[in-house]
């Protein structure tokens, strides 16, 4: 009987150790507009997707104050068979009048507009608002008096009838490795944004969205933060545009496949692209002589991120019910089907359940 019972710790101890991660699988939806169709709703319940992150608006300066702008206008309802945890990105601009009363003013409404949206949708529950800024070592303490703001108004708009919600905030990689001159935002968790490593803006940088090689610098740091935190990796695209060695703009969704007539593009080094002749391509006018390089990370490198994450990542605490969101940027009703294989985003996500 002693063996018996010896044997059968032994076996339970290690089925506990090797558990699988517990894990959300999640997308964000960055669009001004939100449709969603019966091929949406089979596409996220094939990938077992349990929350979407939604991008509500943005809190922009005006002349006065700190205000929403581009917020979200709803197609149709939201789905109800998945989580939503609404997103408001904050602007530079907007932080540097977010001082004294107006943090307090502004906080407030920003939760009653978060609220006054769900309830609109008939959703009356709250389990998270994550909000997102690129925040700097100069304006650190205006933003983080913001989000304790933010915190306090969660509390009272939505303590009295359920568990206040959790407030989270996005952390790029930078501030992530050098927390103790960048500071540690005052949120219950993190969401690391694992891509736009580098400035797009520049014509010397080689990828501006994912480069493996640079994440690995960052990510050494990973296991010593004091943060719970989620994670974010890149499905999208973009080509910066150049003109006389000067940044132009970004132009949206683009893959190097969609350069590849000879009559109009000429190709350079590696993703780079010079405009031969001059064409209105998808609504922006490329003159001959323009560069376009195209940042756009190839799977393996998303993969080999994700692996990396893993590896870094404080390992989870079963005991607790503890779960990490996996939140692939972003979701575009159905162009995301089309442009990553299923079994691409399914490997993805598996990532971080071994």
């Amino acid at each position: 009987m002693c063996l018996f019972f010896s044997l059968y710790l032994l076996f339970f101890s290690c089925s506990q150790n090797n558990k699988k991660n517990e894990i959300k699988r999640s997308f964000y939806y960055w669009k001004t507009n939100f449709e969603w169709t019966l091929a949406d709703r089979t596409y996220i319940e094939t990938l077992k997707i349990s929350r979407l992150y939604v991008r509500f608006f943005d809190i922009d300066a005006t002349h006065t104050e700190a205000q929403p702008q581009g917020v979200l206008h709803i197609e149709n309802e939201l789905p109800q068979n998945i989580e939503l945890v609404p997103v408001v990105y904050i602007t530079q601009a907007a932080i540097k009048q977010a001082v004294g009363y107006q943090a307090d003013t502004l906080a407030k409404r920003l939760v009653v507009k978060v609220k006054n949206m769900l309830q609109r949708q008939g959703i009356n529950q709250l389990t998270e608002l994550q909000i997102d800024c690129d925040w700097t070592e100069k304006n650190q303490e205006t933003y983080f008096v913001l989000l304790q703001k933010i915190r306090t108004a969660l509390n009272q708009k939505f303590g009295a009838t359920q568990k206040p919600p959790l407030l989270s905030c996005t952390i790029r990689l930078y501030p992530m490795k050098y927390c103790k001159k960048m500071g540690i935002p005052p949120v219950d968790k993190g969401m690391l944004m694992c891509y736009n490593l580098e400035n797009p803006t520049s014509l010397k940088t080689k990828q501006a969205i994912l480069s493996f090689r640079t994440a690995q610098g960052y990510l050494s740091a990973l296991s010593s933060y004091p943060l719970p935190l989620d994670v974010g990796l890149p499905l999208f695209s973009w080509a910066a545009q150049f003109r006389n060695d000067q940044f132009l703009r970004l132009l949206h969704e683009v893959k190097n496949r969609d350069l590849q007539d000879l009559a109009f593009f000429k190709p350079l080094e590696p993703n780079f692209y010079q405009v031969t002749q001059s064409i209105d391509f998808q609504g922006n006018m490329l003159v001959s002589g323009d560069i376009l390089r195209v940042d756009e990370p190839n799977f393996d490198e998303i993969k080999a991120t994700a692996e990396l994450l893993n590896e870094k990542l404080l390992p989870f605490d079963h005991t607790k019910s503890s779960f990490r969101n996996v939140i692939l940027f972003d979701y575009q009703s159905q162009k995301t089907a089309k442009q990553f294989a299923k079994s691409e985003i399914e490997r993805l996500y598996q990532c971080f359940e071994l």
